[in-house]
């Protein structure tokens, strides 16, 4: 596997002109934050296809949340024969340091916070109802914290995917753009 080229969004002066910007987050995700001129196709929905006729020669720079959602889809660009930079850090150190996004309206918790929602509420129901009902209630605990483990080992999170479908996470956002501004490092 080729190794992955990444850009520090500080390096990028908030100036992602001439580059096609890819956001693979979920559309509520996108809805309530985004980098403009990035266009959303979140990571389950992406087609090789698409972004390589979307991209019009420019390069490709794939941002998430966090960085590991990029990663799979830059991933999956390379092997189609995309060279596909990621953004590290993803929107969390884009808006850290302080460079211009486009705010809408709502958005929802993102994707990450709402897993981890789940698997708060899964460990203590678990521990409840085999406190109060049956102590073989222990095992959804137990399932809730492997699940944790393997995310954590391999960066796969399944409930992650499942949450992704789920209808409040599939809004459309309004203005979901084509591509950067001109006239940047990505020229």
């Amino acid at each position: 596997m080729k190794l992955m080229k990444t850009m520090q969004s500080g390096q990028l002066s908030g100036d992602l002109g001439g580059c096609y910007l890819l956001d693979v987050r979920t559309p509520g995700e996108y809805a309530g934050v985004h980098i403009e001129g990035a266009e959303l196709m979140p990571l389950g929905e992406m087609e090789v296809e698409r972004v390589k006729g979307a991209m019009g020669g420019r390069r490709c720079v794939v941002v998430c949340q966090s960085g590991m959602r990029a990663r799979k889809a830059a991933e999956q660009l390379e092997a189609a024969g995309v060279e596909a930079v990621v953004l590290e850090g993803g929107m969390a150190a884009w808006e850290q340091k302080g460079l211009p996004v486009v705010r809408g309206e709502g958005g929802g918790l993102p994707l990450q916070r709402q897993v981890f929602l789940v698997i708060g509420a899964m460990v203590l129901a678990g521990v409840g109802m085999s406190w109060w009902v049956d102590p073989r209630w222990l095992g959804l605990s137990v399932f809730a914290g492997c699940g944790l483990i393997v995310a954590g080992a391999t960066g796969f999170c399944g409930l992650a995917l499942v949450m992704a479908k789920m209808p409040w996470n599939r809004v459309k956002p309004a203005g979901a753009g084509a591509g950067c501004a001109s006239g940047s490092c990505c020229s």
